[in-house]
């Protein structure tokens, strides 16, 4: 599976899926949760992946209507599944150096992939690879 990029087309490596919420056991998701999640799965991106660069497709939140006040925050959802792609490409940002290059994508979507949801993946076509990826020479191997 391959997923395109502003300048370059890469392949899709890993692919770790699970529910956005999977340990929420009683109420609703809100506002500073959803934070924590955004702030914390960068770090278990890099775990799943084994690569520290990152880009996070940054998810819409949906408000949820209680029709009361909630005490923890401001009831929010963010997209049923979080995706974790491990992505190569080979080539590098120098094209006078041989080797790959590796990015870790996250997105968030209502669905399990494949398929990507089209509006991530025209989102994606705009991100510089080379701007977030680590290159990693034939040398470095």
């Amino acid at each position: 599976m391959e997923i395109q990029f502003k300048d370059i087309t890469a392949n899709v490596t890993r692919l770790h899926q699970r529910y956005t919420y999977e340990g929420l056991i009683e109420g609703v998701p809100f506002d500073k949760m959803n934070a924590r999640i955004l702030k914390d799965i960068p770090k278990e991106a890099e775990k799943l992946t084994h690569n520290k660069n990152y880009y996070l497709i940054e998810p819409e939140q949906t408000p949820i209507e209680l029709g009361r006040p909630y005490p923890f925050g401001k009831p929010m959802s963010l997209p049923e599944i979080v995706c974790i792609v491990g992505l190569t490409c080979y080539q590098t940002s120098n094209p006078d150096v041989g080797g790959i290059s590796r990015l870790t994508l996250i997105i968030f979507q209502s669905s399990f992939a494949p398929p990507f949801d089209n509006d991530v993946l025209d989102r994606i076509k705009h991100i510089r690879w080379f701007a977030y990826a680590k290159d990693i020479t034939w040398e470095d191997f």
